[in-house]
């Protein structure tokens, strides 16, 4: 039971870490942050989207087999839509790596004046604790 208990404390921690952090990176840029996770989300479809366009090619293969540059034609638009389809996730990708790169630079800048207001408060805790002892 005890354990359960140090688990628990455990996850709530890292929980509690984590709405901070989220919270560090919304407040740096809220809109590039929320572009980077939708960026990040939209090509989980692509893989599933890639699947349908591939089973329309082999529908299409089979179905125009033998009739020649008109058979082609019905081709084509599934092959636009698979090249098309490319673009968009090689295009969401580079949107998300730029709103990383900013929110990244926004953070780190923070997460910088953090670091050192925070020695500050200790060197005043330890000189106020220093000047206790003596």
């Amino acid at each position: 039971m005890d354990e359960n208990a140090d688990k628990r404390a455990i996850a709530a921690d890292y929980m509690q870490s984590l709405r901070w952090f989220a919270r560090l990176l919304w407040n740096a840029l809220p809109f590039a942050f929320f572009v980077s996770v939708v960026a990040q989300l939209l090509p989980a479809f692509i893989p599933a989207l890639r699947i349908l366009l591939v089973k329309e090619l082999v529908d299409s293969l089979h179905a125009v087999y033998g009739e020649g540059a008109a058979g082609f034609e019905r081709i084509v638009p599934v092959l636009a839509m698979m090249i098309g389809l490319h673009m968009i996730g090689s295009l969401l990708g580079a949107v998300r790596d730029h709103a990383r790169s900013l929110v990244r630079e926004r953070t780190s800048w923070q997460l910088q004046e953090l670091v050192l207001s925070r020695a500050a408060s200790v060197r005043q805790e330890l000189e106020t604790a220093l000047d206790r002892i003596e």
